[in-house]
């Protein structure tokens, strides 16, 4: 396809997308960057399935989001995440960066706490941050 567009307004539409079009690999962290007003919340939005594109796909394993079925949504929906532009709004400043990592496999996976403290500690070493400290 040609990309993913997302326009807003019927007759003097405003393209907030217009055409972009990147592949993610499992394991990869990708970070969507730009200038105010360039589309990166539209494009987070609707890659994360919150908003449908006017046109275009987002295909995850090889199925277009918008075709999924409930299981196969909620297979999707605990395989991506985003933290948005504003800490504020994303991150809770009471809780420590432990347990806001920790926060999605409590609720979304069957791990036991054990194994959600080993992964935490994991993934908070891998971006740099001491786990005994976060």
């Amino acid at each position: 396809s040609g990309g993913l567009f997302s326009l807003f307004g019927s007759k003097s539409a405003l393209k907030a997308v217009d055409g972009i079009s990147f592949d993610i690999q499992a394991g990869e962290t990708y970070g969507l960057v730009g200038e105010s007003g360039c589309g990166k919340t539209t494009t987070a939005k609707t890659v994360l399935g919150l908003e449908k594109p006017t046109d275009g796909e987002i295909v995850f394993e090889g199925k277009d989001l918008l075709k999924m079925n409930r299981a196969e949504r909620r297979h999707y929906r605990t395989s991506v995440q985003a933290v948005f532009q504003d800490p504020w709004s994303s991150l809770n400043p009471r809780m420590r960066v432990r347990s806001i990592v920790g926060e999605p496999m409590e609720i979304a996976t069957q791990m036991t706490k054990q194994q959600i403290s080993n992964r935490v500690g994991d993934l908070l070493s891998e971006v740099g941050l001491n786990p005994y400290q976060a």
